[in-house]
């Protein structure tokens, strides 16, 4: 019989999510209409009707709102990329594509005029690497390193744009500092966070992953830290 915790996913993150849940022996839900304990949230900011006595990622939002968490990263002085909003724009690129020659990317939403949320970031060139730590408390728990596949994108190296990640023990230990600096600023519980060095030596954290995608062995690490501290 599974007891009164709750691992709150969404439909983006339902996979994770409902990994997590089974290995810890919890409920699994993209709502919550009863009160549940403790209320760990995987990538979901919905309302909750309750109190729990614990809530895992409970300023999730902070993370989720991308243009908020670069906002939180420049007030605290973690190392990111610059931003601008949608008012400084003389131009709109569509999704995915990229201005070279002023280095802003865009997210066009709604076609030809920008919306309310809209926003462009810097694009860095000269990433010579990039790491994804995963954080749980003060503690840095596994770090992987992005390898592009053959058909790679050169600038978003996500898995779904041909990148895959391969664990690396060996990395610079600097890093270290700023991923849990990142997870803390913003107030959260865990993330994974997505983290390079330039061919200067100039570290960047691009950001935090709420609801990363784990494997089976990074699952089981990850529901035994959650163990821990809700009993």
């Amino acid at each position: 019989m599974k007891n009164k915790n709750v691992v709150l996913y969404s439909f983006i993150s339902d996979g994770t999510g409902k990994l997590i849940a089974d290995e810890l022996g919890w409920h699994g839900s993209y709502h919550i209409k009863e009160k549940f304990d403790v209320v760990l949230r995987w990538g979901n900011s919905s309302a909750i009707n309750c109190t729990p006595k614990i809530e895992l990622n409970k300023n999730i939002k902070n993370c989720i709102d991308k243009k908020l968490m670069l906002q939180i990263f420049h007030q605290n002085n973690i190392p990111t990329v610059k931003f601008w909003d949608h008012s400084s724009f003389r131009f709109v690129i569509r999704s995915n594509r990229y201005d070279g020659d002023k280095r802003k990317f865009k997210i066009c939403k709604n076609g030809i005029r920008p919306c309310q949320n809209e926003y462009a970031i810097e694009y860095i060139p000269d990433i010579e690497i990039e790491y994804r730590l995963h954080v749980f408390g003060d503690e840095v728990w596994w770090a992987d390193v992005k390898i592009p596949g053959k058909c790679a994108h050169r600038i978003i190296r996500w898995n779904s744009y041909g990148w895959y990640f391969k664990k690396e023990d060996r990395y610079p230990v600097e890093l270290d500092y700023h991923a849990l600096r990142a997870v803390s600023v913003l107030g959260l519980d865990f993330g994974a966070v997505d983290i390079g060095i330039t061919s200067g030596g100039q570290i960047i954290v691009f950001e935090v992953n709420s609801a990363p995608r784990l494997s089976e062995e990074k699952v089981v690490i990850f529901a035994e830290k959650v163990r821990k501290i809700t009993g």
